[in-house]
Order: C-alpha cells, then structure tokens, then sequence
C-alpha cells in the first residue's frame, strides 16, 4: 500500500494513493464526469471586467477617496466581512483592490494582490503588489500581522490530551491515540482505528 500522495510526496496517502485533497478533487472529478470543469481560474471575472472598462471606469474612481494623507486611495463604498472593497460588473462581485491592480498592470492572474500599506481599503495601485499565497504569508509573518490563536474546540483536536483518546501500540512504537498512530505510519486514522480493535498487523490498544 502506497504510504504517501503520488501527487504531493511530503504528504500521506489518505486513498487511492492520493492525498485527502488529491482524492476529494479527483472523486468530485470521477462523479461528475464530462461535465466537470473544477475551480474557475483566479482573476477570471477581473479579465471579463477589463474587456468592458469603459462602461464602469468612471464609476469605480468616483468611489475612491484621493485625498488621504497617507497616499492611501480609499474605497467609500461597500466592503466585504475582512474590509476590501467590492465592486460589481458584469453580474460578478470584485475585489476593488485586485481591480485596481489589474487597471494598472493588465494583470489578472496573481494568485493574491497584497497591500504594501496595510490598508485593505486602499485600491491605489502604487501600493498593491501581486504575489503567491506563500508570499502573502511571509509578508504576513515579516509584519506581525498573523494572529494564530487556538480555534473554539481546539483541545479536542489535540489528540494527545483529547479527553477520549486511547493509547495504542504497534511496531512504530506506542502513541497516544490511533491519529498519532496513522500520522506516524502514513495511513487514515480510521484505518489505524480498525487495526487497533481488530489487531491487525501487529497493532493494539494499549
């Protein structure tokens, strides 16, 4: 049995061989067959809003504020949950920033358009660079932005303390739950579960 992901090898084999992402994707693939089209490609609605500019361009500056001291050109209008601004074109709901950037640069396809200013309201394409997710996270991490606080629940993801964990043992060594258990060995922790009761290949509860 394969232990880790054919596509990802720093990854464990969940099924098939693959990943849990890996196998997730291709089985949505497998069920809907012809008709699959995956995920819509980053920057798509950005690249159909730039064929019709002119409709809304006036539009779009007459929400930004130019005046602040700071250089920012901030957006008066609506924003989202984490404060960006929204624009709507062509029945799509757009990022006013990665807007901005694409206006500027004819670039859609960045993967994430990041404020040098910190400001998610800002839309002055002076201050937004394009990058990757990992660039955004570093840039995250270099500033201090990132909180990392423990989520609701988060005990009883700890699988060393979590209140119904049972210790197994096997010839990897001995853990306290059967998930350390798979994550150890590179299987699901289901399965490593049903080694456990069933003593399969050398595996138990303690």
């Amino acid at each position: 049995m394969r232990q880790t992901c054919q596509n990802h090898p720093d990854r464990p084999a969940a099924a098939r061989g693959m990943c849990i992402t890996c196998y997730t994707r291709d089985r949505r693939r497998r069920l809907a067959g012809a008709s699959f089209v995956g995920r819509r490609p980053t920057g798509r609605n950005d690249a159909i809003a730039l064929r019709c500019v002119d409709d809304w361009l006036d539009a779009f500056w007459a929400k930004v504020d130019t005046s602040c001291e700071s250089g920012c050109h901030e957006w008066q209008a609506g924003c989202n949950n984490a404060g960006y601004g929204i624009f709507h074109v062509a029945d799509a709901t757009l990022l006013a920033h990665r807007l901005s950037y694409a206006l500027a640069t004819g670039q859609t396809d960045a993967q994430v358009v990041m404020h040098v200013c910190d400001n998610p309201k800002c839309v002055n394409p002076a201050h937004l660079r394009g990058g990757s997710y990992a660039d955004n996270m570093a840039d995250m991490d270099a500033k201090g932005r990132r909180n990392v606080t423990p989520k609701v629940g988060a005990h009883l993801r700890d699988r060393v303390s979590h209140p119904r964990a049972k210790a197994v043992v096997g010839p990897a060594g001995q853990f306290a739950s059967a998930t350390l258990a798979a994550e150890r060995v590179g299987v699901n922790d289901r399965t490593m579960r049903a080694w456990c009761g069933a003593g399969l290949h050398g595996w138990s509860y303690v």
